[in-house]
């Protein structure tokens, strides 16, 4: 096995190899050569980087000015050719590869880039700020065209609504006085001060300029893509320098951009969890973080210190209820409102509740570990024609197992997945009863895999009929 750096010296040579047999010849460390397109040919200079092949080559027209500058270069004129999701078995590596993805770039320009992908990108045209503090705003509609004030908290800077900066006033405790402006569909992107004043307000010119204003909030469009762009206003002495700032939106959209297809359904779902415990926790993470708008959480357990290792509560929740921890969890983590969050401390072996909750929720998730709760469960939920879950580990942790209870269209159940366990080498004083050796690993799996049959019964498209087994390797534990 070779190491790292034999490995790139080989790379390296091979891809300078196929440069020279393709007319280019190397320059002062860099390589010069002609690109044959429509409107070409175009010589290029391309330069490998150290890291090279785990970094990409950097690729500049010998003449910067060829042709209007676009999205598609960089601040310092280089062509943008490799996009962040675009890494895949470092295709960049063969020379040969690497030229043709070259030439379709400039075929690309010459027909104006058509079906181009609108990348909301304008941050990278702007080097970064000295100011690393994440700027945070919310919904922007309401502040265009308004100067506003940005407070430091922690370590964010966050839009807390409109304000402008009192006469002869010095900054001293982080606040920052600045502007919100929409400049609509971008064509190209703004990189200076003089482009920016080009598109802005007088008034607002005359603000910045007169330092008056520190922080630009800009909005912007690509091919109807909305985005928003925070900008640092320096005074270098010789004239305004834009550098750009670290920022995110905290709006709805932002918050569930990530949480999947099926977030606006779920968010009208109700789901009762029983045992609120390890695996328990962790599903009601899960679903929340999906969009799931309303719980029942159900035990009678509360938080000890030997938890905290499997579950989902941090150490202020020692000595509370289960209940109340995951429920104060989910109202501080997720969002969700003090009346979407039922807490029951009560047993899950109790007829009446249960036939309540699985007549009251759109599902019942079992995570128990007690086979009477899920075969009481299993009875109730067959008789009133709706499906409910079991999930829980087997066999110290080595086995994962998530019934669908009843299955769908009468499909036969999963076959017993238990084998012979291993005696207890720990019992817990103060409640009587063996610790389970299950590492979080094995139970957070667990949890997402239960998650991930939840949500297939809540949107209707569940994923077995019958539920999983899973029989984890002696690496996963």
């Amino acid at each position: 096995m070779i190491d790292r750096q034999e490995y790139q010296d080989s790379a390296r040579l091979r891809f300078e190899e196929d440069l020279t047999r393709a007319g280019f010849r190397e320059d002062a460390g860099t390589w010069v050569g002609p690109i044959e397109h429509k409107s070409g040919p175009s010589t290029v200079i391309i330069e490998l980087p150290d890291l090279f092949p785990f970094a990409a080559p950097r690729v500049k027209p010998e003449d910067q000015d060829w042709t209007a500058w676009s999205w598609h270069r960089e601040i310092d004129g280089a062509l943008c050719l490799v996009a962040q999701d675009d890494h895949d078995d470092l295709w960049w590596a063969d020379a040969t590869a690497f030229l043709g993805h070259v030439t379709r770039w400039f075929e690309q320009a010459d027909a104006g880039w058509p079906d181009d992908r609108p990348d909301l990108d304008l941050e990278r045209y702007f080097e970064p700020s000295d100011d690393r503090r994440l700027v945070i705003y919310r919904d922007l509609e309401g502040f265009v065209g308004k100067f506003v004030r940005l407070v430091r908290r922690g370590e964010v800077v966050e839009l807390i609504g409109p304000g402008t900066r009192p006469p002869k006033s010095r900054v001293r405790d982080g606040t920052r006085y600045g502007l919100v402006a929409d400049l609509g569909m971008l064509t190209e992107p703004v990189t200076t001060w003089k482009s920016l004043a080009e598109l802005l307000e007088h008034d607002a010119v005359r603000r910045v300029e007169a330092s008056e204003i520190d922080t630009l909030l800009i909005r912007y469009e690509r091919d109807g893509h909305p985005a928003t762009v925070v900008l640092d206003v320096v005074n270098t002495g010789e004239g305004l320098m834009l550098r750009g700032l670290a920022s995110a939106p905290d709006t709805t959209e932002s918050r569930t951009a990530r949480a999947g297809t099926s977030y606006e359904t779920l968010q009208e779902k109700k789901v009762t969890v029983l045992g609120v415990g390890a695996v328990g926790s962790f599903v009601v993470d899960a679903l929340a973080r999906a969009g799931v708008g309303a719980f029942v959480l159900v035990d009678t357990d509360v938080v000890k210190p030997g938890n905290l290792v499997r579950h989902i509560a941090d150490h202020r929740s020692i000595g509370r209820s289960k209940v109340a921890a995951v429920r104060a969890h989910l109202m501080s983590r997720h969002g969700l409102r003090s009346d979407a969050v039922t807490a029951e401390r009560k047993s899950a072996m109790d007829a009446d509740l249960l036939e309540m909750l699985v007549a009251d929720s759109d599902i019942v998730v079992d995570a128990t570990a007690d086979f009477s709760v899920t075969a009481l469960l299993h009875q109730i939920a067959a008789s009133r024609g709706r499906h409910a879950l079991s999930a829980y580990l087997q066999n110290d942790g080595r086995t994962l197992r998530v019934d669908v209870l009843p299955t769908i269209g009468g499909a036969e159940p999963l076959p017993s997945s238990a084998t012979e366990a291993s005696a207890p080498t720990y019992y817990e004083a103060g409640c009587g009863s063996p610790v389970s050796p299950t590492p979080p690993q094995a139970v957070i799996e667990a949890a997402m895999v239960a998650a991930r049959h939840a949500v297939g019964l809540l949107t209707g498209r569940p994923l077995t009929p019958a539920g999983e087994v899973r029989h984890l390797t002696t690496e996963t534990l």
